[in-house]
């Protein structure tokens, strides 16, 4: 679990407390910290090996992993991303989640039990001309459950690491907007879910974040 997971949902317990008392305490529910969806059998966690391993042409289209959620090592597999051959980077990401292209990235949404929700994703876009830091800033902004910035990163890639909180629908949601930089040109992370559901998707962003490797060096987007 990264240092980043383990400071966003002591962060995420503190916004879902002052979520609730604004939402009147609704009953509305989803399924928070939603285990692997009929996992495969455990096997040796690949994940120590170097992620640089995605970019390479003969890496696995699949891999076994695991998450941690409640304390609890739970089996995952991970499936390969590097589809969208135009993005700069591959990645691995957990089996209960759809990959798809979104405008100038790609998106992976929840689809625990084979139940599709569009309200739980992390999103990667790499927006055109984005050529300086306040740029992005702006365009982050433009978002407007973005609240704002983080007092303290959680990351050493990120530029900026910008807070999301709303009421959807009566429930509290939360998230973060990340914002990066590669080879002069800024990329933007997001991560959205209902507040009862960060640990669960806060896993599964750590984990496609720890198999990001960059396509033109062979890198890791987090240095290890």
């Amino acid at each position: 679990m990264t240092m980043m997971h383990k400071k966003w949902i002591g962060s995420m317990s503190a916004l879902l407390l002052a979520s609730y008392m604004l939402a009147g305490c609704s009953s509305t529910t989803t399924e928070p910290n939603k285990p692997p969806a009929k996992p495969a059998p455990a096997q040796a966690d690949t994940t120590s090996k170097s992620p640089a391993a995605a970019s390479t042409p003969d890496a696995p289209q699949t891999k076994q992993s695991t998450l941690t959620l409640e304390g609890s090592a739970q089996p995952i597999t991970l499936k390969r991303y590097d589809a969208h051959t135009s993005l700069p980077f591959r990645t691995y990401y957990p089996q209960d989640m759809i990959a798809e292209k979104k405008g100038d990235g790609v998106q992976f949404t929840a689809n625990f039990d084979n139940k599709r929700n569009d309200d739980m994703f992390i999103k990667v876009e790499f927006p055109p001309n984005l050529s300086s830091e306040q740029a992005a800033v702006t365009w982050v902004k433009k978002n407007k459950e973005v609240t704002n910035e983080a007092a303290e990163k959680n990351y050493t890639w990120t530029k900026k690491e910008f807070n999301i909180d709303s009421i959807k629908n009566g429930a509290p949601y939360g998230g973060s907007a990340l914002i990066g930089e590669h080879n002069g040109k800024y990329f933007i992370v997001t991560t959205y879910m209902p507040v009862e559901a960060a640990e669960g998707i806060g896993v599964r962003a750590d984990k496609i974040l720890d198999e990001w490797v960059w396509a033109d060096n062979q890198k890791p987007l987090i240095q290890k």
